[in-house]
């Protein structure tokens, strides 16, 4: 996995996006915001929801990695970038979010 790059390509409530390559495959990085970069009052019953989502995500995504419907999970890392936490390792889709593509 590359270096984290400069500044994420999108942001949610609770995640950033990051593009970056796998084994010369571009990939996106999603990863969960940290509580730092998330609202210092956050509690830590949040924090634990987050991950539960994170984990939930994963598995989600593992099951179904032989489908053609949805993105080629690579893995997840445990730490990535400068002070960047958790994050899922996906195929790269190119042409702009979900949204915008259906839009």
């Amino acid at each position: 996995l590359s270096p984290s790059p400069s500044p994420p390509l999108s942001s949610g409530s609770s995640s950033l996006i990051y593009h970056s390559t796998f084994n010369t495959h571009p990939v996106a990085i999603k990863t969960i915001k940290t509580l730092a970069t998330l609202d210092s009052t956050l509690d830590r019953d949040f924090m634990k929801k987050l991950l539960q989502e994170y984990i939930t995500e994963c598995y989600v995504l593992h099951q179904l990695q032989y489908s053609s419907y949805v993105v080629k999970l690579y893995g997840w890392v445990e730490r990535w970038g400068e002070g960047e936490g958790r994050g899922i390792v996906e195929e790269w889709m190119g042409g702009g979010s979900l949204y915008e593509v259906m839009g």
